[in-house]
């Protein structure tokens, strides 16, 4: 069975200097990036530790994400 997945948001840029990312939201629902929540980042899943919005973006940290160059290889997805 082929899963389907669904944009909820883009990593923008990474945000600080301790594996945060800066996210434009895609979906109407914004509840989807509750801590907890798990979300697919090219296939592999995350968890959700933290998020807070900042200018209608959305700051996520991602869990086993702890740098900025860990944050940096997000970006774009």
């Amino acid at each position: 069975m082929d899963l389907q997945f669904i944009a909820v948001g883009q990593v923008v840029a990474p945000w600080g200097v301790r594996g945060e990312v800066k996210a434009e939201v895609l979906t109407d629902f914004p509840e989807r990036f509750a801590p907890e929540q798990e979300i697919f980042v090219n296939q592999e899943k995350l968890t959700i530790e933290n998020c807070r919005w900042h200018r209608g973006r959305v700051i996520l940290k991602l869990s086993g994400i702890d740098s900025i160059e860990g944050a940096e290889r997000l970006r774009g997805l």
